[in-house]
């Protein structure tokens, strides 16, 4: 497989008319509206297909989140943000847009408790609307790298082992709502949910 050719994507996140795509070998592929550069290429174009951001060649990102129009990036100890930033979501100073993902700077005032070596540990990358926030772990042990799969948040895939676990569930039984069915290849179906049981 070439090194611009979309490879085994592990997670999937989208912004406003925009979707990333994160490869096991640690590639960020992005497509839709170009804007503000919310796609990484260094233009505003629009990508039609899921094209790599070349930018990236040679490192392995971890981590991506989008807002609602920007893009964050974790590699290694870095933060890398582009796209949409008036409103100060790419943590880079007095940068209202960046074409390409561009370095956050991390840098702790006097009353911080935290320093620089806080990017070494576990933590987590978070965007949303017009924001972005890191969360820190507490438990070292807990991988924050998206390429390694969590079984337990994986799409479940509905065939016959499964729909006998669910069987077990008794109508007296609460289960929270939230689910949803999508047809797949080869007479799958999967089945998205966010539930629980109590």
């Amino acid at each position: 497989m070439g090194s611009s050719t979309l490879g085994q994507v592990c997670y999937i996140t989208c912004g406003e008319d925009f979707s990333v795509f994160l490869t096991l070998d640690g590639g960020v592929f992005t497509c839709g509206a170009g804007e503000n550069g919310r796609t990484g290429h260094g233009s505003t174009r629009d990508e039609i297909v899921p094209r790599k951001i070349m930018e990236l060649m040679g490192s392995t990102v971890t981590q991506v989140a989008c807002g609602r129009r920007h893009l964050l990036c974790r590699v290694n100890e870095r933060i890398l943000a582009c796209g949409y930033g008036a409103r100060g979501q790419l943590g880079c100073p007095q940068t209202p847009y960046a074409l390409v993902p561009t370095p956050v700077p991390f840098v702790p005032n006097e009353e911080s408790p935290y320093s620089p070596s806080l990017l070494k540990g576990p933590v987590r990358i978070f965007a949303g609307w017009d924001h972005s926030f890191l969360a820190v772990a507490t438990d070292i042990s807990v991988s924050k790298d998206f390429r390694q799969f969590d079984f337990a948040k994986q799409i479940l895939t509905l065939n016959v082992p499964t729909l006998s676990i669910c069987e077990t569930f008794k109508d007296s039984d609460t289960v929270n709502q939230g689910l949803g069915c999508m047809a797949g290849g080869g007479g799958c179906v999967y089945l998205c949910a966010s539930y629980l049981y109590r």
